[in-house]
């Protein structure tokens, strides 16, 4: 049975794209997040241990709708292997998602932003297939999604408005967040005003931080070819420029902060596995990475705006909504000569997670392991449901300030190559915690043989313990064969759980 309609919180979560962990505490520091700070740092709970279990916007994504692992829910990366190549939006079962089960509660559901990869790639097919552009998926009240691929461009971009499409110029006037923001802000005021009572569900998917497929485009026009992801970039809102002028002359005088870490740019990747084996960066990297870098966090300031901006539709009724705020994957820049963001490795797997709202017993850093995996299960909770089939567990007791005694010490990762930009080899890993042993490891098996997709082709082993940036592999060790056996052993009932006749991933 569920929760009467006027006890249920309302419900608010930002998914920036590629947003790391130490731009988050960097931006905080300095104070160039106000408002993000303000409703939901400051007030909410800031989980230092969160990761996603596949580190790759597509999978990383529809587990947060599903509270599944990738393989569990099938959509395992980005691009689906097939002739048409429309994304990973074709894999999803979009009939049993957060949207479809909050709205059958009687929750008013808005998404605006970013979708999945591939939607509404290709105007010609059946508009009732998730590639067309006027396609909208089952469970949505209001839907404000950004068409593909027009999504990888902040001026000048197409937004499916409920099934109408509504071209945006390329004016500094139609920046992408911001109009997003004012999406988010509308549909926030149209809810409290013209469906009083009735609790929302508001799902905001900023394209920020991702880079731009527009600057392909300028390089080529300059006779480039931007093959080297670190040339890659997003354009922030020029007009901070002059409504922030601070904020925006102290980023454009940061200097390129990852590369003060020893495993930027590093010296010697032979403990690495062949196919993750980079060119050293040259002073030309250097210089397009750090402008990458600074234009990561120009962009950032009208994310905070567009957090802003919901936070003030809600007025009173804030403290009646649970706000989250996360990220679909990290993102290396530098970091072991790399620019990828599929890898096993700390600045690709951990994200950003704040919650802040009703019975949070806010203000505090929690340490606990979380998941991507347990934002459905969380959020289906704040709606007094209880979906089947959940991978994650919720957060409700960490975040009322109570650690359940069994609550998890390792995680699995998971990665499937798909031949895309960021391709990355597939991959099994657990990461372990500080309770577990052995403690804070980090053990990765390659799958790299077509002929044999079982044949593990390399591995790699990390004491996080004394090697935090994971400069050294310790998995030739004579001395680590026995910690390297027991975390390989973990990997075979990991891969499976959750399936029929498996046991449930929550209980590994």
């Amino acid at each position: 049975m569920r929760a009467e309609t006027s006890t249920r919180p309302h419900i608010v979560l930002v998914t920036v794209d590629e947003l790391d962990v130490e731009m988050m505490e960097i931006m905080r520091a300095f104070g160039f997040l106000p408002n993000i700070q303000t409703y939901v740092a400051a007030p909410g709970v800031v989980f230092s241990q969160s990761f996603v279990t596949n580190a790759l916007g597509c999978p990383s994504r529809v587990t947060a709708m599903t509270g599944r692992y990738a393989h569990n829910h099938g959509v395992l990366s980005t691009d689906v292997p097939n002739p048409d190549e429309y994304g990973c939006v074709r894999a999803l079962d979009d009939t049993a998602t957060l949207a479809t089960w909050l709205q059958g509660a009687g929750y008013r559901t808005g998404h605006v932003g970013r979708y999945l990869f591939g939607y509404g790639k290709d105007p010609s097919a059946d508009p009732s297939t998730s590639h067309h552009p006027a396609y909208i998926p089952p469970g949505w009240d209001d839907w404000q999604t950004l068409v593909d691929p027009s999504t990888y461009s902040m001026y000048g971009f197409t937004v499916n408005d409920n099934g109408l499409l509504v071209q945006h110029p390329a004016t500094l006037q139609e920046y992408q967040t911001a109009v997003l923001a004012q999406r988010a802000q509308q549909f926030v005021q149209e809810t409290l005003s013209g469906f009083p009572g009735q609790p929302l569900f508001l799902e905001v998917n900023p394209a920020a931080l991702n880079i731009e497929l527009v600057t392909l485009y300028l390089a080529a026009a300059d006779g480039e070819h931007y093959t080297d992801l670190f040339r890659w970039f997003l354009r922030p809102d020029y007009r901070d420029q002059t409504a922030k002028p601070l904020r925006w002359n102290s980023i454009a005088a940061l200097p390129l902060l990852p590369s003060y870490k020893p495993s930027f740019n590093e010296a010697d990747v032979s403990d690495k596995p062949e196919a993750l084996r980079k060119p050293a960066l040259g002073s030309l990297d250097l210089s397009y990475l750090t402008l990458r870098y600074r234009t990561r966090f120009a962009a950032m300031l009208a994310v905070d705006d567009l957090v802003g901006a919901v936070a003030t539709a809600l007025g009173p009724q804030r403290s009646n909504t649970m706000i989250v705020l996360t990220s679909d994957n990290g993102a290396l820049l530098g970091e072991h000569r790399m620019g990828e963001k599929s890898v096993a490795y700390e600045e690709s797997i951990r994200v950003p997670l704040y919650i802040a709202g009703p019975g949070v017993a806010g203000g505090r850093i929690a340490p606990e392991i979380v998941l991507n995996n347990d934002l459905a299960p969380t959020i289906a909770e704040w709606a007094g449901l209880s979906p089947a089939q959940m991978d994650g567990r919720s957060l409700a007791p960490l975040l009322a300030g109570s650690t359940p005694g069994d609550w998890r010490k390792r995680l699995l990762l998971e990665h499937w190559s798909d031949g895309s930009l960021y391709d990355v080899p597939h991959y099994l890993a657990v990461r372990t915690g500080p309770a577990d042993t052995p403690p804070q490891r980090l053990y990765v098996q390659y799958y790299g043989n077509e002929a044999d997709p079982d044949l593990v082709t390399d591995v790699e082993l990390y004491d996080l313990n004394v090697d935090r940036y994971q400069m050294q592999s310790l998995h030739a060790d004579p001395a680590r064969a026995a910690e390297r056996a027991a975390l390989a052993a973990m990997l075979p009932s990991f891969a499976s759980c959750g399936g029929s006749g498996q046991p449930s991933c929550q209980s590994l």
